[in-house]
């Protein structure tokens, strides 16, 4: 595709974090390098059959994908109505109307949305606050964190009595990077996460001061015992 690349996702959900992971991964970088060597891509999204012979890949819905990546802003994502429908509930990214597009080879105007790489949407049972970009960022991570503890929790033999609303506490991220400038930026996302989650009227959120106490490598089952 000259400069360009068809990727094929057997999950819609995948293509859209996969898309937002590569632009907020390539603003980071062209953020640290000259004008010059700025590297920005536009990439759209469509959700539909994918005709397939041999290495080839084309029908319609690459058709409309490959549409709605020339109508995209460099370093920003463009999807189709149906793809908006599919994920708006289950990935709290914001998507702006762009309205009905008519686009070259494509009989019927396509309904295109600006995914928001800035914001995330209001999920039910919350404020509709903004969060902050940290925590934007550290969103799929949380998500990988809820799930490991409730596998955790589960395997609590005997169980502990629960609360009647869920409850979740946050622990302080560890550092990885080796360099202990960088301590603060796992505290900052922890905070951000807190208090976002706190926003929830259903959820009961562990205080920063009883979770933090955790700041050393601890076994969630003891953690969840304690709390």
């Amino acid at each position: 595709m000259g400069d360009g690349m068809l990727a094929e996702f057997g999950s819609v959900v995948d293509a859209v974090e996969c898309a937002v992971s590569l632009q907020r991964g390539l603003a980071e970088r062209n953020a640290n390098v000259p004008e010059d060597r700025r590297i920005q891509v536009r990439i759209g999204i469509n959700l539909g059959e994918v005709i397939v012979e041999g290495d080839d890949r084309y029908g319609e819905g690459v058709n409309i994908a490959a549409r709605l990546e020339q109508i995209a802003d460099p370093g920003g994502i463009c999807v189709s109505g149906k793809v908006a429908k599919e994920v708006e509930k289950k990935l709290a990214f914001g998507f702006e109307p762009m309205g009905a597009q008519q686009v070259k080879n494509i009989a019927e105007p396509i309904q295109a949305f600006r995914v928001r790489l800035d914001r995330i949407a209001a999920l039910p049972g919350s404020t509709g606050r903004k969060a902050s970009p940290r925590f934007i960022a550290a969103l799929i991570g949380l998500l990988a964190l809820l799930i490991a503890g409730a596998g955790a929790w589960y395997g609590l033999k005997p169980p502990a009595p629960v609360a009647r609303e869920p409850s979740i506490a946050v622990l302080p991220f560890a550092n990885m990077s080796g360099d202990p400038a960088q301590d603060y930026l796992g505290s900052g996302i922890a905070e951000d996460i807190i208090t976002i989650l706190s926003s929830y009227p259903t959820l009961r959120v562990v205080s920063r001061t009883s979770s933090f106490v955790y700041d050393k490598p601890v076994k969630v089952q003891q953690v969840g015992q304690d709390l």
